[in-house]
């Protein structure tokens, strides 16, 4: 688990993405995935 613990650091670091803000990150993600699935029951209920 070390192992992969530490290629992933060495991914983010290479990609500029400090440990830190990872929560904003994710936060960012949800949001967007939120907004994705909320366009589709969008579409859905337009289709009925």
């Amino acid at each position: 688990m070390a192992l992969l613990q530490a290629e992933f650091d060495i991914v983010n670091k290479k990609l500029g993405i400090r440990k830190e803000d990872l929560p904003k990150y994710e936060a960012d993600l949800e949001l967007k995935i939120a907004k994705a699935e909320l366009q589709e029951i969008k579409k859905d209920a337009g289709r009925i």
